[in-house]
């Protein structure tokens, strides 16, 4: 395997799925919790998580997050809990992060 190719450590395909959300971090004995939701945005999901991009600053590795999950076929929002895996900055106010579901 090539050093620049990286292996697949995903257990279950993703699927593209670009429409907006709202979530808040939860807070722990390390971090505080929102006090309103935050906008932002799904970029794909999986049965174990999903990837978000967002324009606030701030999401922390290991943060447990309450994300309101649009379902518009049938226009209901399922509150999910989910722990943030990874964040990157691809650009000066654009982050993505990954989320893993917990619950």
């Amino acid at each position: 395997m090539s050093e620049h190719m990286k292996a697949e450590v995903r257990m279950s395909p993703r699927f593209l799925r670009q429409c907006s959300m709202q979530y808040m971090t939860m807070g722990d004995c390390l971090r505080r919790p929102n006090v309103a939701p935050v906008e932002g945005g799904i970029v794909d999901v999986s049965s174990g998580g999903m990837r978000i991009r967002t324009g606030q600053d701030g999401l922390e590795e290991g943060a447990i997050l309450k994300v309101w999950l649009p379902i518009p076929e049938v226009e209901v929002t399922v509150a999910v809990l989910t722990e943030v895996r990874w964040v990157k900055e691809e650009a000066p106010g654009n982050f993505y992060a990954g989320l893993r579901f917990i619950l």
